[in-house]
């Protein structure tokens, strides 16, 4: 439930949705800015007919990912927009890639995959076809904060993009789903 709305009422609600995550609690970040973020951009809206459900996801491999396959499953949103926040970041931060090998920190329950990979046998990397310097810039302009990058480094749930969107890209026959270019390093 979101304020008293199942997923299934926003969901069918008949507004175009876009999904805007922030991440829970992690280390000795008691309040996630990236979740604080994702909060302030649904006060400010997208407009009719488009609205913002928001989401705050913990900072765990699995459960990030269970979350975000349910969102996709029950809202089926226009996009789903991932904020993460950096130590020394003074805004937010739009990434343009997201990479599948290299995580070694556990997450908030302790766990880190063996293989170091977020998803067994997928890409290397994946960049969006979505341009997040276009998007940073059309924000910026309009006195948002906002950080472009291509390195979401290998921690802070950053695990839940390339999950979710590997799982869209393998069943795209079905599944409407922006294009994506896939690369090996």
């Amino acid at each position: 439930m979101r304020g008293g709305i199942s997923l299934f009422d926003f969901a069918m609600s008949g507004c175009e949705i876009v999904v805007v995550t922030g991440f829970g609690p992690f280390r000795q970040f008691f309040v996630n800015l990236s979740w604080e973020a994702a909060q302030g951009l649904q006060l400010v809206g997208l407009g009719d007919p488009t609205v913002i459900y928001v989401k705050e996801l913990p900072v765990s491999y699995v459960k990030a990912q269970q979350i975000i396959a349910e969102i996709w499953r029950s809202l089926r949103p226009k996009f789903v927009l991932h904020l993460g926040v950096a130590t020394g970041s003074t805004g937010i931060i739009l990434e343009q890639t997201g990479k599948n090998l290299g995580y070694r920190d556990r997450d908030v329950r302790g766990f880190c995959p063996e293989s170091h990979s977020c998803v067994e046998g997928g890409p290397e990397k994946l960049d969006s076809l979505i341009n997040m310097r276009t998007v940073c810039k059309e924000l910026n302009q309009a006195g948002v904060d906002v950080h472009y990058s291509r390195d979401a480094g290998r921690y802070r749930g950053h695990p839940c993009c390339i999950q979710r969107h590997w799982r869209k890209y393998k069943n795209r026959k079905t599944t409407p789903w922006p294009s994506y270019r896939w690369e090996k390093l």
